[in-house]
């Protein structure tokens, strides 16, 4: 059934792209733009999927120098995120491969000189982390060491912001974000990829990262964490990959895989895959980042870290039961009342295709949860 399914969304996906090339439209950003359908179609193609992309179309994509952006080090929609997207054609696309790690490596270059807001500063989607989570990804995927100065730099920046915002948290808690996407998860995974890099022991700092992560906890459901962005009578708690139990848990299982396993970090690990194990699906809410597919993520992950294959099997029921409901409510859920209608990949339709490879293919597909290469 998976298979079937991700056969048929490619081919409504190759319609979108079709279509968008007819047309002026050319929002090509990651987050919600036509690189997230072309991601996803490069790695059908790289699965021998009935895809083969315009050769016009990625030569042309790829040729492209950076512009002014609104967010220049944002990993959605900004030029660190055109580096990323680069980087993964480059491994679904061997032919590709040179021109895209070139390119990505100019605009991860143009992004480093960027001017962070300061509420930006140690976001995952937007700041320091976005880059380093894409430099990493480029020299591992490249081997070439001439960014590793930047990285160190940028390292050393994200360190001493982070201590201040604990070192600020104190005595006003509220200051901490939780999650991968904009919280403390998301920075510890940077600093984990970027210190394998220069084979710097960041343990004590990890430790800390996560205990300061744990202030926000419910104190009404210890197995949540809060989301913080929100004014005090408004805060959600949430099980989702961007800011809830599936992408902490995520972060917990990296540190785990790149050898970091005190106490704290093996508990909330597994703590984190138990909480998903008994909700592992939205009853409203599919896509990547905040649903379903998302969710379902850190079950992958975890079968393959901790050695645990039941946990990958479970995943694939739990995606076949989505896809059978998705026939009765004729559509994905994107709400309790709307179904997806959006192409995108964090939101929409490209996002759970990417997903539900993951699920199928987890060795030659990898994680967009954890930024991998």
């Amino acid at each position: 059934m998976l298979t079937e399914e991700a056969a048929e969304i490619s081919e409504i996906l190759k319609t979108k792209l079709e279509i968008t090339e007819t047309t002026d439209f050319n929002d090509f950003n990651l987050y919600g733009g036509m690189h997230g359908i072309i991601l996803s179609l490069a790695a059908c193609q790289s699965l021998d999927f009935n895809v083969k992309l315009d050769q016009k179309l990625l030569s042309h994509l790829l040729s492209q120098k950076p512009t002014l952006k609104k967010n220049p080090m944002s990993i959605i929609d900004g030029n660190t995120g055109e580096a990323y997207w680069r980087i993964l054609i480059g491994r679904f696309l061997p032919e590709y491969k040179l021109i895209a790690h070139q390119s990505a490596k100019v605009f991860l270059a143009d992004s480093f000189h960027s001017t962070l807001e300061e509420h930006n500063v140690i976001d995952t989607f937007y700041g320091l982390p976005a880059w380093l989570l894409t430099a990493a990804a480029y020299i591992k995927s490249s081997n070439d060491i001439e960014l590793i100065g930047m990285l160190r730099s940028t390292l050393d920046k994200l360190i001493n912001s982070t201590l201040s915002l604990i070192s600020a948290s104190l005595t006003d808690r509220s200051l901490i974000r939780a999650g991968i996407s904009h919280g403390l998860s998301g920075v510890a995974v940077a600093m984990i990829h970027s210190a394998s890099i220069i084979g710097q022991d960041i343990t004590d700092l990890l430790n800390l990262i996560f205990e300061a992560e744990n202030l926000v906890k419910s104190d009404q459901d210890q197995h949540l964490w809060l989301d913080t962005r929100f004014t005090i009578d408004k805060r959600i708690l949430t099980n989702a990959w961007c800011n809830g139990v599936a992408g902490i848990g995520l972060s917990r299982l990296e540190a785990i895989k790149y050898g970091y396993k005190s106490n704290l970090i093996v508990d909330d690990a597994l703590e984190c895959i138990r909480y998903v194990t008994r909700n592992p699906a939205s009853s409203t809410v599919d896509n990547f980042c905040c649903g379903s597919f998302g969710r379902l993520e850190l079950l992958v992950t975890a079968s393959s870290i901790l050695g645990n294959e039941k946990l990958l099997i479970f995943s694939q029921k739990i995606a076949e039961k989505i896809i059978h409901r998705k026939q009765f409510s004729k559509g994905y859920k994107k709400s309790s009342n709307e179904v997806i209608d959006f192409p995108g990949f964090f939101q929409g339709l490209s996002g759970i295709l990417y997903q539900i490879l993951r699920i199928t293919h987890q060795k030659k597909i990898p994680s967009i949860a954890l930024f991998e290469s």
